[in-house]
């Protein structure tokens, strides 16, 4: 109870936070996210424009059918690396394409997200770049917790799985990575955080929280990356 209500105050503080600081400027910025086919979960889109809102900044939803080339996914991202009102760009892939590819193509300063191979090497090397919000999200867990000699078990094998591992080590945590599939758990892990399912046990006295929290926390992650992203274009003119 005591995180969810930590994350919640955070949550608000940074809003007004932001707010305040996107009412200085004349033009607003914004954050494109390309759809390819139909999301399972609409409501993250829905929640992410609303938020934009809250905060006074512009939200551009780009959507394909699941019959998208990816040609025309490429030339689309390319527009948008060109529009100088766009500011941030997230790809929100549910069908089959090669999305490492596809990302290469983001204006490195755009990709607000993280998404980049070089963006993602980078971010495991500790340099100040863009990060995953799903990965910001889940770090928030630990926000403030004592996490030398934690052993922290991470399933799944993605990106994120990496850059997360590599907050928790210099953090000091005893990180373990496995693959999906079958394996045995022979060691007593105090977080457990499985990443084909979002799937997250703790055994360490910290964890009530919900999802929504997490969410809003990487909302706001996001259009922190943008404000920034917005700031270094609006410089460099």
């Amino acid at each position: 109870m005591q995180l969810t209500l930590e994350l919640s105050q955070q949550i608000e503080e940074q809003k007004k936070k932001l707010k305040s600081e996107i009412q200085e400027y004349m033009i607003k910025p914004c954050i494109a996210f390309l759809q390819f086919g139909m999301i399972d979960d609409s409501t993250f889109l829905e929640d992410m424009e609303k938020m934009c809102l809250e905060v006074g900044m512009y939200f551009k939803n780009v959507k394909f059918d699941s019959y998208v080339t990816e040609k025309e996914i490429v030339n689309k991202i390319i527009e948008l690396n060109h529009d100088e009102y766009v500011n941030g760009i997230v790809l929100m892939p549910t069908i089959q394409v090669d999305i490492r590819k596809i990302a290469s193509y983001l204006a490195r300063g755009k990709d607000v997200n993280g998404q980049m191979d070089a963006n993602i090497g980078k971010a495991i090397c500790g340099k100040e770049v863009s990060i995953s919000s799903s990965v910001l999200g889940i770090f928030s867990l630990f926000q403030n917790q004592e996490l030398r000699d934690k052993k922290i078990l991470l399933i799944g094998d993605c990106p994120d799985i990496y850059l997360l591992s590599s907050l928790l080590v210099r953090q000091h945590a005893q990180v373990t990575l496995v693959g999906e599939g079958n394996f045995s758990i022979k060691e007593d892990y105090e977080v457990a955080i499985n990443f084909t399912n979002r799937e997250y046990t703790f055994s360490f006295p910290i964890y009530s929280y919900k999802e929504e929290m997490l969410r809003k926390y990487s909302y706001l992650k996001l259009i922190e990356s943008t404000i920034q992203s917005y700031k270094k274009m609006i410089t460099s003119k």
